[in-house]
């Protein structure tokens, strides 16, 4: 089973929701692996085309995994607005991280109203990076 230290490059957003209703979304991305969250810097005033090209470091321990990525419009008064919603599999970003060109995007999704139906709020972009380790 590899152990090591993936880095997701978290490159860009292309969002389809948009959660404000005057101005530009100021959106963040929170990453979540088992108990452990990284939230990448805010763009402010990056609406609805959020540009990062942030590094982010997970140390895993196998590839049956999950790292969820959420994207959120960051708020100064009232709680975040979440955008929308992936779950990454390990398994497919230490392959993924394996090729020349190891950006891809992921469909981020939300629940529609009553949360009866997931719908898309747009792709988060991101690339990987696996270093394996011997403990």
């Amino acid at each position: 089973m590899p152990k090591g230290t993936l880095i997701i490059r978290l490159i860009k957003a292309e969002l389809t929701r948009n959660r404000e209703l005057f101005g530009k979304m100021d959106p963040f991305a929170r990453f979540v692996h088992g108990s452990m969250t990284i939230e990448s810097k805010v763009i402010k005033g990056g609406g609805m085309k959020p540009e990062w090209r942030e590094d982010l470091e997970f140390r895993v321990k196998g590839f049956d995994e999950e790292i969820s990525v959420e994207i959120l419009d960051k708020e100064s008064m009232t709680k975040d607005d979440s955008i929308g919603k992936a779950i990454l599999r390990v398994d497919d970003l230490i392959a993924m991280a394996q090729r020349a060109d190891s950006t891809q995007d992921f469909e981020i999704q939300y629940k529609g109203p009553l949360g009866l139906k997931t719908k898309c709020a747009g792709k988060v972009f991101i690339s990987s990076k696996f270093e394996s380790s011997v403990e």
